[in-house]
C-alpha cells in the first residue's frame, strides 16, 4: 500500500498520493518487480497478502456482509457464467449511450460520480436480468 501511494501517475488526485518515493526511482521499481505481464514478485506478493487479508475480514464478518450484501452479490455469484456473458451485452448498451460517449476509460472522465453511477447501473442490469431469469434458456449459468 506504501508504494502504490507513492505512484507518480498525474490522474490521481493529489490526496491519494505521499510522494514520498522519486518518481524515477517508483518507476525503476515498478518495472522490476511490479509488472502485470510478467508478474514480478512483488506483485505476487501483494496479491498474496491482498487475498489472505481479504479472506480474513470475510471470515469474520461474514454474517453481516451477507445480510448486508448477500442478496445482491449472491445471485450473481451463482449464475457467474451468465453474468460474465451477459456483462458484454450491457457494457455494448452503456458504452452506446449518448450520455457515456467519451467518458470511458472513468479515470480519465473526470466524471467520478457519473461514472460510479453507470457501473451501479450495469450491476442492477446484470442483477435484474438474473432475478428474472432473462435469457436462461440460451445462455448457460
Amino acid at each position: 500500500m506504501f508504494f502504490t501511494l507513492n505512484n507518480p501517475y498525474p490522474a490521481l488526485p493529489p490526496w491519494a498520493r505521499l510522494s514520498i518515493i522519486n518518481p524515477d526511482r517508483f518507476t525503476s521499481l515498478y518495472t522490476l518487480y511490479f509488472l502485470k505481464n510478467s508478474l514480478g514478485i512483488l506483485r505476487l506478493a501483494n496479491y498474496l497478502v491482498a487475498l489472505v487479508v481479504a479472506y480474513h475480514i470475510l471470515t469474520i464478518s461474514w454474517t453481516v456482509i451477507s445480510r448486508a450484501l448477500g442478496w445482491f452479490f449472491l445471485p450473481l455469484g451463482q449464475a457467474s457464467l451468465y453474468v460474465f456473458i451477459m456483462h458484454i451485452y450491457v457494457l455494448i448498451l452503456v458504452y452506446n449511450l449518448p450520455a457515456f460517449k467519451g467518458l470511458i476509460p472513468s479515470y480519465a472522465s473526470g466524471n467520478l460520480w457519473f461514472n460510479t453511477a453507470g457501473h451501479a447501473a450495469a450491476l442492477m442490469i446484470l442483477w435484474l436480468c438474473v432475478r428474472f431469469k432473462v435469457a436462461f434458456k440460451w445462455v448457460p449459468r
